[in-house]
């Protein structure tokens, strides 16, 4: 489990959003959820805006601050 939050380290660029559907895929996964919300933070892609809104509300201050970051970037209807 820990290995794959290292992924956030090596995906989180611009230079590799084209990888970001695959990194999206997990984050419903609770092991790395939160890494997947930072890294596409990262990579500066906004397309995933559905996906990352329900974290906002995650019981884990520092993922909820994750997403509340990508959403306050990406989200254009704010709720």
């Amino acid at each position: 489990m820990r290995g794959r939050r290292s992924f956030r380290l090596l995906f989180g660029s611009v230079k590799l959003a084209k990888y970001a559907p695959q990194i999206a895929a997990y984050v419903d996964d609770p092991d790395v959820y939160g890494h997947v919300v930072g890294t596409l933070y990262k990579m500066r892609t906004p397309d995933y805006v559905d996906q990352i809104r329900p974290h906002a509300n995650s019981p884990s201050a520092w993922i909820r601050k994750e997403a509340k970051r990508y959403l306050a970037k990406y989200d254009a209807n704010p709720s």
